[in-house]
Order: structure tokens, then C-alpha cells, then sequence
């Protein structure tokens, strides 16, 4: 029986953002008029970041002359929320414990929960920054998993990346693979597209 469901954010909750960092990070560092670091350099503060080794300002330093704040905020206004997320949100929150796991920068995940108003629909977002653990550490699953006192078999992780849900399944989770992306050989327990009809899927698992 499902206690614990486990969304990620870039790629699920914000859907359009989907890809991985990578990709995400390639379009905050194209918005970059007049950088002073390659993107390779810039990727590599930005792994630091995101598991605590820097913090926010060090990321930014020395990475370009222009506004950082205004090339900050744009790329994070284009965080683009699932339509109706916070109803579905809720309607599982009346049977499960609601968390997020998410490889991100504490201020941006603060960020686009303030802005797209999700501020007490999960019962906890696990921030990579705060935990100084990243996807797919299974020390990260596990602290989750410990917090909520479920067993991995009651739980499901819903992510738009194979290499977090295999990590996962290996621990005895549950998995959905949201998105389109490939299997890589991987089968989850359930594949969508949208999350009509989540909380029968989760009820089925």
C-alpha cells in the first residue's frame, strides 16, 4: 500500500522545463548577454551550488557584468506549472503524504513556489542545496524514506528521468516515468503523459 508519493520538480511539476540541469542551466546561461566564463565553467558552479558547496552569490560572481538578478528572475518566470496542479496535489494529499525531491537552489525553489502559489501542498520539498544530496544518491531517498517512516515498497517517485527512478526501483520503490523520454531499457511500474487519473494509478500500484 502507497504511503509516501514523491514528485520531482523540473520536468514534472514544471513540465516544461523537462531534460535534466543541463538543459535548464543552457538556457539561464544563453540569456547571459556578455559572459565572462565558458558554459563548461558555468555548469560546474552550478553543480557546486546545488549540493551546497557554494552558495547563490559565489555562483554568480564573476560570471557577467549585466544584471544578474534580471537574468535570474526571467529564466525562473519561465517555469511553466502542470495546469490544475495544486488540485491534484490536494486530492492526493488525502490519502498519501505528499513530498518533492528536487536538484535545485534553495532561493529558485523558493522562487516559483512563492510565484506559482504551491506553498502547503507538499508536505515537504527536499531541496539538494539544503540536504547537500542530489538525485539520485540513494543516501537522498533513504533520509526521505526514514523522515516519513515508510518502507520503500509504500512509496512511488514520479520523475521525467530514467537514471532517478532506476536508483529508486532499486531501493523498492514504486516508479512513474512522466514524459515522453525513453526508457533506456528501464521498465517503471507506469508510464504517463499527464496526471489524469493519478491518484487511481497511485491507488492501482
Amino acid at each position: 500500500m502507497i504511503k509516501l508519493v514523491i514528485f520531482d520538480m523540473l520536468g514534472v511539476v514544471f513540465p516544461n522545463m523537462r531534460g535534466g540541469s543541463y538543459l535548464n542551466i543552457n538556457e539561464l546561461y544563453l540569456k547571459i548577454k556578455t559572459p565572462k566564463i565558458s558554459f563548461d565553467d558555468f555548469f560546474s558552479k552550478y553543480q557546486k551550488l546545488i549540493i551546497g558547496d557554494i552558495n547563490i552569490s559565489q555562483f554568480w560572481e564573476n560570471v557577467s557584468d549585466g544584471d544578474i538578478k534580471v537574468i535570474e528572475t526571467e529564466h525562473l518566470n519561465n517555469y511553466k506549472i502542470y495546469p490544475n496542479i495544486q488540485f491534484i496535489l490536494q486530492k492526493l494529499k488525502e490519502y498519501y503524504n505528499v513530498i518533492s525531491i528536487t536538484n535545485h537552489p534553495t532561493s529558485w525553489i523558493q522562487y516559483v513556489i512563492n510565484r506559482n502559489n504551491l506553498n502547503g501542498y507538499f508536505d515537504k520539498i527536499y531541496v539538494s542545496e539544503d540536504v547537500k544530496l542530489k538525485k539520485p544518491q540513494e543516501k537522498l531517498y533513504n533520509l526521505a524514506l526514514k523522515e516519513f517512516g515508510v518502507k520503500p515498497i509504500e512509496a512511488v517517485i514520479i520523475d521525467d528521468q530514467i537514471k532517478n527512478l532506476m536508483c529508486a526501483s532499486e531501493l523498492g520503490m514504486k516508479t512513474i516515468l512522466f514524459g515522453s523520454n525513453g526508457t533506456e531499457g528501464f521498465v517503471p511500474a507506469k508510464s504517463i503523459t499527464s496526471f489524469e487519473n493519478l491518484v487511481d494509478i497511485v491507488n492501482d500500484l
